[in-house]
């Protein structure tokens, strides 16, 4: 709770006594709203629960290089973008990276000019790492407050009080109730103005803050411009404000609440008519949130007449020669960068090994080709798909299967788009159950909207203020033994609300329909255009197996608010069943295939496609539309169920060490169990994404931690299908990668906080506990053990397994891709000629030491 200053209450802040001129009144709205494009650019958005996605937090800094964002957030943040100088020293200790690593690490960062480097040796660094305190040396330390801070943070230091606490949580009260989405009974009275809009009508009536003894709020939101942009320069102008501090004061501010923020930019950028459409939303919500929070701010100066002070900015000093500062920032990115270069030549030396030992014939025809998602959990199961049957081969793919589709499920009032959030559907699918007839689809949805019905009207009941007491005393012995049954993992099923109103008999049988595609326009022509860029993307255009199968992925989960997070990223946080089964029909189509062979791509007549779905918690591979499979193919898929059965009882095996589980059942009741906080560890421990055909990685055991891309550049001479990849795939695994990593290095910022007081808001997000900010990122659980850290935090390491000059000319025409790759938010490495070679800050190609030295002859003999 608040705690009033005894500081003398004042009318006015002194900035307001000498009005300043009209031409210094523009000069200063000028830059303020320069000051908010800056700012409105930096925040990187968040998806809501349905369609949780990972995104990259440090979005809005691309440009920037990763060392200088990490100083930059010293101006106006605590964030860190960096683990504490133990962690290094546990890796060095177990063997992660070794003193060749660090030495390679300060070549690299003097390179990239990170100011200080100059100064460091591989002595002094590895003096740190051995030793066993945190004071080696004269360290200089530094303090982790921020330069540029909120004026009520400063006033709390001062005075003992705590208004800032208040104040977020008074902003999310507001927030959540205004964006709420069904879950609250009584709905926002203004929810159909602005946000901004409905702020001020509310504060008319809201005395919570001047009871606490923060006067005069109301009056100065009240007399606040109407518009939000002119709010916060008329704010930035009564807390006097330099004009050198606006960028970091606005940043400053977002980042206090950064959850708010992302969903406010999200609202603002990302999100049109209900359906998130990447970068064509219209408002300004978080330029609304700013001058909200701005006004509190305002408001404390006021009501207790303190005027606050500016500082200069702190700045990290480069230590002189022979002075090593353990705890510096240029000593733990070094360290840090010793851990990447460490681990990049343990993946170099497995893809070289793995290219030496692929050199088996191809058979005349596969039993089967499966096509998975590239998603680092799928590594593992084509792993042991290969090496139980090596009548199978895999390749890696974008899971959505460049289908640009939503789907309609029966009755539903939106579509849910099944394709990354960074790009826009084109296709509106209709799910629908196969050869019913109109009165059976008819009664379907009917069925659907009454269940559905029915279950809104009892949880109505359940949180109504007149039932809600009475009902937990008639119905608590009841729930007690459903929770007791939820506990021992009964009651759970893995297909949810999705068959409300669908019977038994015909849920084998409810799916997408190809008659979508006719009817948003694409005749067989364009059908077939679209089964041609499939097919080449994932460089499946000759040598067809007698089975192509399709293979989705989902996970399966009891209770868990962030379900989306481990579902299908490249489907926007959905299972990708409906893309596979959408692609398979397509590629059985008969006229799409005479479309196909017209151009160029021959598919025999007894290859058939098949859809599946890979569910990541049990390591099962689910088949669908069986029924429409031929006769003369059911020894095949016979004889691939088996395979598939026994590959997953031996992925799970392997998952065992790592889920800290001792037998199959154990694995499948975390799918079941209500309470389980892990039930799976999704993609932690990612760091690296290769681009290559299967044989540069198919004998190495890359430990789940690689997204894998199928492609052979030598049936892509003019990298077309290469540059889709590095501008869509790859920008996506970074996304996951650095939420992964700003969620490790800092989860109080960046993560979501203990799945244990998880509690939804609005149906769009969490909070931790009752109220303050949205959390973001991904939960402790999923990144910690409760013991030890189960995510290395290190940046995505591209291999990418084509010419150099194929690669740089694909990067000249993105620069906001290279920028990734040249400011160190990515790594890229490229195996040509021979030999490995990294891609410099400065765009340079230069040869990466390494015990391996895989040969592109090699890559083309064993593709």
């Amino acid at each position: 709770m608040p705690q009033p200053s005894t500081a003398t209450s004042v009318a006015t802040p002194p900035a307001s006594i000498n009005p300043p001129s009209f031409s210094k009144r523009a000069s200063d709205s000028i830059r303020v709203h320069e000051a908010l494009d800056s700012v409105c650019q930096r925040v990187a958005p968040v998806w809501p629960l349905a369609d949780y996605v990972a995104v990259n937090p440090y979005l809005g800094f691309s440009k920037d290089g990763f060392f200088a964002t990490s100083q930059r957030f010293r101006e106006f943040s605590d964030c860190r973008m960096l683990m504490p100088l133990d962690y290094y020293r546990q890796c060095f200790g177990a063997g992660e990276f070794d003193s060749t690593h660090v030495d390679l690490a300060i070549d690299e960062l003097v390179e990239s000019r990170v100011p200080g480097a100059e100064y460091l040796t591989g002595h002094d660094l590895l003096s740190v790492l051995r030793s066993s305190g945190d004071d080696f040396g004269s360290a200089v330390g530094r303090s982790a407050v921020p330069s540029t801070r909120s004026i009520s943070s400063v006033f709390d230091q001062r005075h003992e009080s705590d208004w800032t606490t208040f104040i977020h949580d008074e902003i999310g009260k507001h927030c959540a109730a205004y964006y709420d989405e069904g879950q609250s009974l009584w709905a926002n009275p203004w929810k159909g103005e602005s946000l901004y809009a409905a702020w001020r009508a509310a504060m008319r009536h809201d005395r919570t803050a001047s009871i606490l003894g923060l006067s005069g709020l109301g009056g100065l939101v009240s007399d606040l411009p109407g518009r939000p942009e002119d709010a916060v320069v008329e704010l930035m102008r009564s807390a006097g404000v330099p004009a050198d501090r606006h960028d970091s004061y606005l940043l400053c501010l977002a980042y206090e609440q950064p959850g708010w923020a992302a969903w406010a930019q999200y609202r603002s950028k990302w999100l049109q008519d209900g359906q998130s459409k990447a970068g064509d939303g219209t408002g300004n919500d978080l330029v609304a949130l700013l001058a909200m929070r701005m006004a509190y701010d305002v408001a404390v100066a006021r009501s207790f007449g303190f005027e606050p002070e500016w500082p200069p900015a702190d700045s990290e000093e480069a230590l002189p020669p022979g002075v090593v500062d353990a705890n510096s920032d240029v000593t733990l990115y070094a360290l840090h960068r010793a851990n990447e270069i460490g681990y990049r030549d343990k993946l170099l030396s497995a893809l070289g090994a793995s290219l030496t030992a692929s050199s088996h014939p191809m058979r005349s025809q596969k039993l089967a080709q499966m096509v998975f998602c590239i998603d680092v959990r799928s590594e593992r199961i084509r792993r042991q798909l290969e090496s139980v049957d090596d009548r199978i081969t895999t390749l890696g793919f974008a899971g959505f299967f460049g289908l640009p589709i939503s789907v309609i499920a029966p009755g539903e009032p939106r579509a849910t788009n099944q394709l990354p959030v960074l790009v826009a559907p084109r296709i509106a699918v209709k799910e629908e159950v196969r050869d019913a007839n109109e009165s059976a689809r008819a009664h379907v949805v009917s069925q659907r909207t009454l269940v559905r019905r029915m279950r809104k009207s009892w949880k109505a009941f359940q949180r109504s203020a007149v039932s809600a007491f009475a009902f937990v005393e008639t119905t608590g012995p009841f729930f007690g033994l459903k929770l007791a049954a939820r506990s021992l993992g009964y009651g759970a099923t893995s297909g949810g609300s999705r068959y409300d109103g669908v019977s038994k008999a015909e849920r084998d049988r409810l799916g997408p329909s190809l008659t979508s595609l006719r009817a948003n326009g694409l005749d067989v022509e364009a059908q077939a255009d679209l089964a041609v860029s499939i097919l080449r993307g994932m460089g499946l255009t000759a040598d067809f197996a007698q089975l192509v199968v399709f293979c989705g992925h989902g996970c399966q989960t009891e209770n868990n608010p962030l379900k989306a997070g481990l579902d299908c990223g490249a489907c926007g946080g959905h299972s990708g069943e409906p893309n596979a089964r959408l692609a398979a029909q397509l590629m059985n189509d008969p006229e799409v295939r005479r479309g196909l062979a017209e151009r160029g791509i021959k598919i025999p007549q007894d290859t058939w496609f098949l859809a599946a779905l890979h569910n990541t918690t049990t390591d099962e591979i689910a088949f669908f539309d069986e029924d429409l499979v031929p006769a003369s193919h059911a020894q095949a898929i016979d004889e691939l169920k088996t395979t598939t059965q026994r590959a997953g009882v031996q992925t799970r095996q392997e998952r065992r060490r790592v889920m800290d589980s001792n037998t199959d059942s154990g694995m499948n009741r975390r799918a079941r169990d209500w309470s389980e906080v892990r039930p799976e560890w999704g993609l932690t421990g990612n760091a690296a994404f290769v681009v290559g055909p299967r044989s540069f990685t198919e004998s190495a055991d890359l430990q789940g931690r690689v997204f894998l891309h199928t492609y052979d550049h030598r049936i892509d001479p003019e990298g077309q299908v290469l540059e889709a990849i590095l501008t869509a795939p790859m920008v996506v695994a970074s996304w996951i990668n650095l939420q992964y990593f700003a969620s490790t290095v800092d989860q109080r910022h960046f993560g979501s906080g203990a799945k244990t007081i998880h509690n939804v808001v609005g149906g769009f997000g969490v909070f931790a506990g009752n109220g303050g900010d949205l959390k973001t990122g991904l939960p402790w659980e999923s990144i910690h053990d409760g013991e030890s850290y189960r995510h290395d935090p290190v940046r995505l390491q591209v291999v990418v397994a084509a010419p150099r000059e194929t690669i740089g000319e694909i990067l000249q025409r993105h620069t906001s891709v290279r920028d990734l790759i040249t400011n160190g938010w990515i790594h890229l490495v490229a195996c040509d000629e021979e030999s490995f070679y990294r891609l410099t800050s400065n765009a340079m190609w230069e040869p990466v030491p390494t015990t391996a030295r895989p040969a592109p002859s090699e890559v083309a003999a064993s593709a």
